[in-house]
């Protein structure tokens, strides 16, 4: 004969397994559901990332570079333009007063 505390404990017990099993089921799914996409899209990325910068890092030498040079380039035409510009009024002054003349060296 079973008696009341002991049914009720039985049940108590049953009821307890029970929630255990439902939590478990579910923590499963959600796992299934929720994380391992999660992990999945984490190591794409990653591994997405990764080659992307990469090839960013190769362009933006590429860029780098050719735009150091382009700054030579546009600082050495700014020395030259200079100089022209240096040697025109030299050669105009020179031209404009009479009492220079040009004598040529003794050899």
């Amino acid at each position: 004969m079973a008696t009341t505390m002991g049914s009720s404990i039985e049940h108590f017990t049953k009821t307890l397994l029970n929630l255990a099993k439902d939590v478990r089921t579910k923590a499963d799914l959600m796992f299934r559901d929720l994380i391992e996409p999660s992990d999945l899209y984490c190591k794409h990325y990653t591994a997405t990332n990764s080659i992307l910068i990469e090839q960013a890092n190769e362009i933006w030498q590429g860029l780098h570079q050719s735009r150091t040079q382009m700054l030579f380039s546009k600082e050495n035409h700014f020395n030259q333009m200079h100089q022209l510009n240096l040697l025109k009024r030299q050669v105009k002054s020179d031209t404009l007063s009479p009492s220079k003349t040009l004598i040529a060296p003794a050899l």
